[in-house]
């Protein structure tokens, strides 16, 4: 149900995103310039204090996380499994580096504005203090990244996502994961990494929340 405009609207219960923006908590976060990608860090193993991602919540609101994707626009150097490591932690991680992502309401009456701070790239964070792993993930096994992939993580979805091997020919890759939830004051973490890193992949960002 929607208060915005002179009339009411009743949405499916299956409807979950929609009813999300039309009450105006619905944002995408992005990198500042379309068609320009981020070089990620690009570590040999997952050390705390160099993600690749950090995202804050520096508000009063809980933070759901819908959807995170990566499209890679520079191959890596010197990497074929790549894995992808994701972290929860208090307090806010993000020290320095690496570029700000920029937050937009989906709903263009709403003046709500987002408190997720995020960061994408060559990050020095600040070291562990609660910090619990959630998951790790690759995709590509064996086999270097391909310019144009697309990684995606559903967050709180049940599909059968996709298959991890994958000829070297431009893929899409959906990972179905557990609900996450940022609470106020801690911090959700990525940390990208091969054994035989030379250089990290550069990626546009794309992440889909809500607020409430």
């Amino acid at each position: 149900m929607s208060l915005l405009g002179t009339g009411l609207s009743v949405l499916p219960l299956s409807g979950r995103d929609s009813g999300i923006s039309d009450g105006a908590n619905y944002y995408l976060m992005t990198t500042p310039t379309s068609g320009t990608g981020i070089i990620s860090n690009g570590g040999t193993s997952a050390v705390a204090t160099t993600p690749s991602l950090v995202l804050y919540n520096s508000g009063l609101l809980t933070v759901n996380l819908m959807y995170l994707r990566l499209s890679s626009t520079v191959v890596g150097g010197g990497a074929a499994t790549k894995n992808f490591t994701f972290y929860m932690d208090t307090g806010n991680r993000w020290a320095s580096g690496g570029t700000a992502l920029v937050s937009q309401n989906t709903n263009i009456p709403s003046g709500n504005a987002s408190s997720l701070v995020g960061h994408f790239g060559a990050i020095t964070a600040g070291a562990a203090v609660a910090q619990r792993q959630l998951q790790n993930d690759w995709f590509r096994v064996a086999l270097a990244d391909v310019v144009g992939d697309v990684y995606e993580w559903q967050y709180g979805g049940s599909g059968p996502g996709s298959s991890s091997s994958q000829v070297a020919t431009v893929a899409t890759f959906v990972r179905p994961t557990a609900p996450i939830t940022i609470q106020p004051g801690n911090s959700y973490l990525m940390n990208l990494w091969s054994s035989t890193f030379t250089q990290g992949i550069t990626f546009e960002v794309q992440i889909g929340y809500s607020e409430k």
